[in-house]
Parts: structure tokens; C-alpha cells; sequence
């Protein structure tokens, strides 16, 4: 096994909960970084006397691959004993350069290398040093440099011409996320960095040999099946990080054996607090193929057919707010607000910050629509009539929430019939005191 267990401790989408699950990860990253500065960590040895002089020698084997015949000694040196050991600093001031280190490598070193056997050296070189880097223990290397080690490796590739991934790192970064729910090994900034590369890979999925997608599959399942945060994550971060998993198990493309990729997106929209991360997790299913797959009502329908249900009953009840605000005359006036909008940074614009909020809308069906046309085709034949009942209610509300001349009193009365007309379609079960008070009814 390539990382031992510790003997110690150690779519883009404009929804805001999204956006502040990722901003939250970061700077729990930075943050962590910040804090522990002062704490023991491992930097590895810095050869600055002999190794460093050969960078030189180093550029020149990129170039000449006789060059690299005559001094492969030399050009490993530079790389092992300096380079990827100045990634491990702790030194405050240098830390940063790191990630700089990071993109260097690939853009000055493996792009510039002429010859594909230097390339493959420089693959064997930086995965074992990454993978030095990422299993230090007692102490471990900096926080910051385990983040760019593992997002190296999830960059190595078997051949860079073609994008294939380097097999052994796509083994390691599964370990990494197969670890997430089982031990503390890696902290989430690490994982988060395993899930990165791992949906590049995924991507490349044609690459992959069947074994490696067979475990990538299992420890991606093993993650988002997993409800209680690892490590003391708070729960919005940590269903983001599910989330970005369930993301590179649909890179993979396929519903896996028995639908258990399928299931495991299904069963996490299902799972999630928030309407906005189980939209998005409904959307995810759009880039599966469904080609010749059979999906049933109880594991698949019902649950879309649910989430449409409590996206109708929270946009009808936005609505509806938005409604009383406007007839009470709260209604504030357009001011002028200076901020990061599409037009760039800094660009003027003129928002009303009494406006109904359409973006939201605008992302919660998008990725609704998009997750029940997915599956549609996989679906018995009267359920598809209820798939597209469903799809002409949402359709005309994203061409409202789209257009610049529709008015928001138009659109929030759009968004009421479109409830109306989602519960109509697919109506949930009746509770059991719902019937009683019907029979109680005196009219």
C-alpha cells in the first residue's frame, strides 16, 4: 500500500451556498497555513551548494537528449536533492512560493522537454517526491506543501501528447479519498486536491485500465455515501466536498455496474440539506450516458420528482414573500453599486437590492431541467410524460428569469404557476392526516 495508516493522529453555479462552500475550504486552507507556522514541520534537505549549480545542465538535457544521456545523474540531482525539496520550506516568507514552484515545473520543465523518456523521468522523479512530501509523518510536511504535491500529482501524465494519466498517481490519489471517511491521514484540503486531479483523470477515462476506474468508483462512492463530515467539517463546506466528488464520478461517464454511480448522485440529492446543492447534484447526471440503461421509478423518479416538488415550494414561497414586500410598498429604490460583475471588476452597475433574486431561480431549474432531461430516456414510458409535464412548467419561469424586459411581478406570478403546475404533475403522497381532515370536512 502505498500511503501505511498514521500510528498518530495527524457546473459552475452562481448559487450562493456553493460559492461560500468553496471560499469557506480555501481559506480554511490559508488560515490553517497561517496558524501553524510556528509549529514543527518537515522541510526536506536542500542540496543549494552542488545540486543547485546543475539547473543549467538540468535545461540543457530538456533541450538535447544526448545531453541527458551524458548527464542524467546530474539532471536527477537538481530535480530531487533542490527543486521539489524547496517546495517543503517553512520559512514564512517562502512558503507562497510553493504553488509558483508547482505550475513552474510543468510549464518551464515537462512542456519543454523534447524527448518523451526525459518527460517520463521527470514524471518518476516528481511522483516520488510528491509522494514523499504527502506521506511525511511526525512530523508532516507543511499544509501548503502537501496541497501542491497532491495537485502535482493529479497533473502527471503517462504521456503528456495524449493527456493519459500517470497510472501510479491516479492509484495514489484514490488511496487519498478512499482514506477520507476511514482515517485522518489527509487533511480536507488535501482530498479536495486528490478529487481535482482525480476528475482529470476521470476525464481521460479511456486511459484508465478497468481496475483503477473499478477502485476510483468505489472510494468516490464511499465519500459521497458518507453523511457525518470527516474531520470536524462544518456541514455546507463538507457537502461541497461531496459534492466536487460526485462531480468526477460523473466524469467517469457511465451509471457503473448495477447503477451504483447513478444511485450514489441520486441518493446524495436526496440527502443534502440545501435545494441548491441538490440541484446541483441532480445536474451532475447530465454528463452520464444513459444509452441503453433502464432506470425505475422508486430509485430514480420519485426522488427528482421530489426535489422538483421542494424547488416549487421554495421558489413559490420566495414568490410569494416577494409579493407582500411590493404590496406593502417596501419597494426601495435603484441605486448605483460598484462590484465584481460580468462586465469585470469595478464595472458600475445599477442593482436594486429589493430585486427578486432570479439568479437564484435561474440555477436551481437550470440544473433541475437538466438532470430530468438526462435521465428521461432511461425512464418507463408514462413516467417520461411526467418528466416533460414537469419540464413545461419550469421552461417558460428560466425564459422569464432570462429575459432583461421581464418584470419581476411578472416573473414571481410565472414562478406560482409553475408550482401549481409541478405539484399538479407530479403530485407527492398524500399524508395520512390530510385525509383524515378531508373526511372531517364539514363542506
Amino acid at each position: 500500500m502505498l500511503f501505511a495508516r498514521p500510528s498518530v493522529h495527524s457546473r459552475i453555479t452562481f448559487t450562493m451556498g456553493r460559492h461560500v462552500a468553496w471560499l469557506l475550504l480555501v481559506a480554511a486552507l490559508m488560515n490553517c497555513a497561517a496558524a501553524v507556522i510556528a509549529q514543527e514541520y518537515r522541510a526536506l534537505p536542500i542540496d543549494d551548494k552542488t545540486a543547485k549549480t546543475y539547473r543549467v545542465t538540468a535545461q540543457q538535457c530538456l533541450r538535447d537528449p544526448a545531453a541527458f544521456a551524458a548527464n542524467s545523474d546530474k539532471f536527477r540531482e537538481f530535480f530531487s536533492n533542490y527543486y521539489f525539496p524547496l517546495m517543503t520550506v517553512t520559512d514564512p516568507e517562502k512558503i507562497g512560493d510553493s504553488g509558483k514552484l508547482r505550475a513552474d515545473f510543468f510549464k518551464n520543465y515537462v512542456l519543454k522537454a523534447s524527448d518523451p523518456q526525459v518527460q517520463g523521468e521527470l514524471t518518476k522523479l516528481a511522483y516520488a517526491a510528491m509522494v514523499q512530501i504527502l506521506g511525511a509523518q511526525n512530523p508532516p510536511c507543511h499544509p501548503a506543501a502537501r496541497y501542491n504535491a497532491v495537485l502535482i500529482l493529479g497533473q502527471l501524465d503517462e504521456d503528456y501528447a495524449t493527456a493519459k494519466p500517470y497510472a501510479k498517481a491516479t492509484s495514489a490519489l484514490t488511496q487519498i479519498v478512499d482514506s477520507a471517511t476511514t482515517a485522518n491521514r489527509f487533511p480536507p484540503a488535501v482530498i479536495l486536491g486528490a478529487l481535482i486531479g482525480l476528475e482529470r483523470h476521470a476525464q481521460q477515462r479511456a486511459a484508465l485500465p478497468p481496475e483503477a476506474i473499478t477502485a476510483l468508483q468505489a472510494a468516490l462512492i464511499k465519500l459521497i455515501g458518507r453523511e457525518q463530515p470527516i474531520q470536524d467539517m462544518d456541514t455546507d463546506t463538507y457537502a461541497w466536498l461531496r459534492l466536487r466528488a460526485a462531480g468526477t464520478l460523473a466524469r467517469l461517464g457511465t451509471v457503473g455496474e448495477k447503477n451504483a454511480n447513478h444511485d450514489a448522485i441520486i441518493k446524495l440529492a436526496s440527502s443534502l440539506k440545501s435545494v441548491d446543492d441538490r440541484c446541483g447534484a441532480i445536474a451532475l447526471l447530465e454528463k452520464i450516458n444513459y444509452k441503453d440503461v433502464k432506470l425505475d421509478d422508486a430509485n430514480t423518479a420519485e426522488p427528482i420528482f421530489a426535489l422538483a416538488r421542494d424547488v416549487a415550494a421554495a421558489e413559490d414561497k420566495r414568490a410569494s414573500d416577494f409579493q407582500e414586500k411590493g404590496a406593502s410598498g417596501s419597494f426601495a429604490q435603484i441605486q448605483p453599486m460598484v462590484g465584481p460583475e460580468p462586465g469585470g471588476v469595478g464595472t458600475p452597475t445599477f442593482t436594486d437590492p429589493n430585486a427578486f433574486q432570479r439568479r437564484i431561480t435561474l440555477a436551481r431549474l437550470a440544473d433541475l431541467k437538466a438532470g430530468l432531461m438526462a435521465v428521461k430516456p432511461a425512464l418507463p414510458a408514462e413516467t417520461q410524460k411526467k418528466v416533460d409535464a414537469v419540464v413545461a412548467a419550469i421552461t417558460p419561469v428560466i425564459t422569464s428569469a432570462s429575459g432583461k424586459d421581464a418584470g419581476d411581478l411578472n416573473l414571481v406570478a410565472a414562478i406560482r404557476t409553475m408550482a401549481q403546475a409541478i405539484n399538479k404533475a407530479v403530485p407527492g403522497k398524500t399524508k395520512p392526516e390530510d385525509e383524515k381532515a378531508k373526511e372531517n370536512a364539514v363542506f
